[in-house]
């Protein structure tokens, strides 16, 4: 009896402190790949003249010919809960409309405000050198952990499921810092170590499990990063028009892979989940400027 007794306290004290050890609620956890973004490093030259609304938005600092420091930004979902956005607002005017839409009156679509922010700081961290400007314009499913779960959330129904991630990637207007002015600031080298500082939900809009992975640090030398490749802003915005191209090459140019359209990400050999993911990149990069109806 006494030894029962004795187990069925046991039993009952794990209990009780599984239940304290684990969150009371299922919240979403959004992680910042650093490797991803340190992986897709690109120098970059865009006029500013090509899209005036780049400056309007903040994400060029000048007009002339602007030199970027491109990069993707891959958010996982490592919680035990969907980050749920939801549908943009139906009526742009309506003064209930949540404070985290803002409607870009030049690009005439939705952003969500407060999804990412983009420095570059010192290589001790000590000091703000450069600040970029990410407004989100579509928080979605771009792939999953799991290869074989289906991605939910898409642009008409904004979220990210958990075991998710969304991605912008290094080919997306604004994804990128505008670096032109780097060498006028103390210190500047080619060779000067600085670390890029990619922070998700600072402003604390979604309800996370943890807050304390939401920013990611990568060690950036100006002088060592490849050219971009990619298609040009230009070509960005046709994929955007009604009757913009489904094709199109990878960032890294030579045509498909990964990062092109489906059917050419399984011309060069890549597996169907890597054909998906090349269409819903491509999806995206047109998204940028398609028009809200």
């Amino acid at each position: 009896m006494i030894k029962h007794l004795a187990l069925f306290l046991l039993s009952v004290a794990v209990a009780v402190t599984l239940s304290y050890a684990q969150p009371s609620t299922a919240l979403p956890d959004f992680l910042p790949d650093a490797l991803h973004a340190a992986s897709t490093l690109y120098i970059d030259h865009v006029d500013a003249a090509e899209d005036p609304c780049l400056i309007n938005e903040g994400c060029l600092t000048g007009n002339g010919t602007r030199m970027l420091l491109r990069f993707a930004s891959k958010v996982h979902n490592i919680g035990n809960a969907d980050a749920y956005l939801g549908k943009p607002p139906a009526n742009r005017t309506d003064p209930n409309n949540p404070i985290y839409w803002h409607w870009d009156s030049c690009h005439e679509h939705w952003h969500f405000t407060a999804y990412a922010n983009y420095k570059l700081l010192s290589g001790d961290l000590s000091n703000e050198i450069l600040r970029g400007h990410k407004n989100g314009f579509c928080l979605e499913d771009l792939g999953c952990n799991d290869e074989s779960k289906e991605p939910y959330y898409n642009c008409r129904n904004q979220g990210v499921s958990m075991g998710c991630y969304d991605m912008y990637d290094e080919t997306l207007p604004c994804q990128w810092i505008d670096v032109t002015d780097l060498h006028l600031t103390p210190g500047y080298t080619a060779q000067t170590e600085y670390v890029l500082q990619v922070a998700i939900n600072e402003a604390g809009f979604f309800p996370e499990g943890n807050i304390a992975n939401n920013v990611a640090h990568i060690k950036v030398v100006i002088g060592d990063v490849p050219p971009y490749t990619g298609p040009s802003l230009a070509e960005v915005r046709r994929m955007g028009a009604p009757d913009g191209p489904e094709g199109g090459d990878g960032p890294r140019g030579g045509g498909g892979g990964v990062d092109g359209a489906g059917g050419a990400g399984e011309a060069m050999g890549a597996s169907s989940a890597g054909a998906r993911m090349g269409a819903r990149r491509l999806r995206k990069r047109k998204q940028f400027y398609r028009k809200a109806v």
